[in-house]
């Protein structure tokens, strides 16, 4: 059996990201963001408020290219106290495959969020996601390859100063007529200190 070690799931992020916006006033609503981890929050986000989530990626010596570069943005839309919409996109990517470079717009995903229990301190908040792939641009795949469908569960709390999102990934790949499911977890662990900045790290 062949294991891929994917950098994403598996590396340690230690990086200083700015924290949840502070409000103003207590009639302003926090942002809720999930990147730059790739565990997303069981939390869903301000009601009636878009919220963009903008990130990049560079990769390296995947079986599909030599290297790959992207910017990908991620919408989100809370319409109901436990629904939100999202959607996921990479509107450029820029690689360098079998000695020549292009730049394509990738793979476009759009789904939705259920929190099933709100949580409180250390009580956890779960929810379930689903996504489907609506639009596969052609760009070269990591070599996880990207999911035509994806069911996550999802887990957040916070316990003694810190705070933990964990997922559980159930996702359906398709390479022609051939479909296979794979599965996996993420845990994000983050502390947030001189309350304009987090420490996080995933696993």
């Amino acid at each position: 059996m062949r294991f891929t070690v994917v950098a994403s799931f598996l590396f340690l992020v230690l990086t200083l990201q700015p924290a949840a916006a502070q409000s103003e006033s207590a009639q302003e609503p926090e942002a809720n963001p999930g990147r730059p981890t790739v565990s997303t929050p069981a939390t869903l986000t301000p009601g009636g408020y878009l919220q963009f989530e903008t990130g990049f990626v560079p990769a390296y010596d995947s079986p599909e290219f030599l290297s790959r570069y992207s910017f990908n943005e991620v919408i989100k839309l809370t319409v109901a106290p436990r629904l939100e919409f999202m959607a996921s996109a990479e509107p450029v990517a820029h690689f360098t495959a079998d000695g020549t470079s292009a730049n394509r717009v990738a793979d476009i995903f759009l789904g939705a969020q259920s929190m099933l229990y709100r949580g409180e301190g250390a009580k956890p908040t779960l929810s379930v996601s689903y996504f489907h792939r609506a639009y596969d641009g052609g760009a070269p795949e990591f070599d996880y390859g990207s999911p035509t469908n994806s069911f996550l569960a999802l887990a957040s709390a916070d316990v003694k100063g810190f705070h933990y999102d964990g997922n559980v990934f159930f996702t359906e790949l398709a390479q022609g007529p051939v479909r296979r499911g794979q599965f996996g977890q993420s845990l994000t662990i983050s502390h947030s200190f001189m309350k304009r900045f987090t420490l996080s790290g995933e696993v």
